[in-house]
């Protein structure tokens, strides 16, 4: 079938709504280690540990409370790409996904099961993740999903289209350094043939074995286009996703807990991430080369997360309701907050030679309450509900309004 749009579901462990008569809900696990069979997320096998005070844009993701080392509870990778924004795989955010299925089998909708911001902790600034770590320890704020993201069923290899997401973390990392993105003007920097670096703190081959303390990394070759469409047809989108390795040995490669990130190129000396660590067919696969997401491919959604921040975007689904003398004024964040924190909303109502100013308390609110009078009933309003994050102030979300007649008791 067709792919299925996303939508993050209500209660974990239970089904997103009820099924219609005759339907079911199907959960199936997700996240890193189920995005493609024998391959999970990938991590670096024949790899070499990274020195001390290098590769300072490379981030962990860890599930938060995991007494011990900073390396337990560690399930995924991702770079720095502004001190408040982390870039990773969308897998890596996923818990599962339920699906109804109808009384013929057919798939009448698929829902996401997201983690929450408060399931994923964030280390930066240390390759070291065991005994000694200085790594220090964000929190998430926001999990970021393309808006245009999707789930194919029907993919063998990456039901996630387009598998990239963005954690915004509660405060901006102190230790880290953030690494540039590469755009779609930059393709000639990378040809196929050009060296490329991926590192991650995966599994190194033996899959019984503890991952690594120290972050690995290892050098591997851009794979041309033709060469990734071999390897896996129609399963890779290579407008969208690119391939790195051997194809003789497979070797190096990324393997189990290296999902999400990154793959960097040289650039005059800097480092550029060209990819983000999706999945392969095995930790080596011979002609099967690991498969990335193609950063420049997602340039429009990521481009808005790194620095400087912006001013918010408009208020979402702004409504407004009247019941007896009472009018509420109700809206949804943003689609983007600018790259900070809402502070604040405002909420103006003007009309009839009345002009009402409300603030609506701090970035959480979600409504204000005017009354009637001073607004009168037949008399056409307009309301404006803007948005304020550290930047400043968005433009407005422009709604009108008539107010009704008050019954009499």
């Amino acid at each position: 079938g067709p792919p299925a749009a996303a939508r993050t579901p209500g209660g974990r462990g239970a089904p997103p709504r009820p099924a219609p008569a005759g339907a079911h809900w199907e959960y199936r696990a997700a996240g890193p280690d189920a995005t493609a069979p024998e391959a999970g997320a990938p991590e670096v096998v024949g790899g070499t540990p990274a020195a001390p005070g290098t590769f300072g844009y490379q981030v962990a993701l860890v599930s938060p409370g995991v007494p011990g080392l900073n390396i337990r509870g560690q399930f995924c990778g991702g770079s720095l790409i502004a001190p408040d924004a982390v870039l990773t795989a969308a897998h890596c955010v996923v818990a599962g996904i339920w699906v109804l299925v109808g009384p013929g089998d057919e798939i009448i909708d698929v829902e996401v099961d997201m983690l929450r911001p408060s399931d994923v902790d964030v280390l930066a600034g240390d390759v070291n993740l065991g005994r000694g770590s200085a790594a220090e320890r964000l929190d998430v704020r926001q999990i970021r999903l393309h808006p245009d993201f999707t789930v194919d069923l029907d993919s063998w290899f990456d039901p996630f289209v387009p598998d990239v997401a963005v954690l915004q973390t509660a405060t901006p990392s102190t230790t880290g350094t953030p690494v540039a993105l590469a755009t779609p003007a930059q393709a000639a920097l990378y040809p196929a043939g050009t060296t490329a670096t991926v590192s991650g703190w995966g599994n190194t081959g033996n899959p019984l074995a503890a991952a690594p303390t120290v972050l690995q990394h290892a050098d591997l070759p851009i794979s041309s286009d033709a060469d990734c469409t071999i390897a896996y047809g129609t399963d890779v989108d290579v407008a969208r996703q690119l391939c790195a390795g051997d194809l003789v040995d497979g070797l190096p490669t990324p393997c189990f807990g290296d999902s999400g990130g990154p793959l960097v190129v040289d650039n005059a000396g800097s480092p550029l991430q060209v990819g983000i660590v999706l999945a392969g067919d095995g930790c080596p696969a011979p002609e099967r080369p690991a498969v990335f997401a193609r950063v420049a491919a997602e340039a429009g959604f990521v481009g808005r997360y790194l620095d400087p921040d912006e001013v918010p975007d408009r208020p979402r689904n702004v409504t407004i309701t009247q019941r007896g003398s009472r009018v509420r004024v109700s809206w949804r964040p943003p689609e983007f907050d600018g790259g900070t924190k809402i502070t604040g909303y405002s909420v103006t109502i003007t009309g009839a030679n009345v002009g009402l100013s409300m603030l609506g308390g701090g970035g959480s609110a979600r409504h204000v309450d005017a009354t009637v009078p001073p607004l009168r009933p037949g008399v056409r309003y307009t309301v404006k509900v803007k948005a304020t994050n550290a930047v400043g102030t968005g433009a407005a979300r422009v709604r009108t309004f008539t107010v009704r007649p008050i019954a009499l008791p």
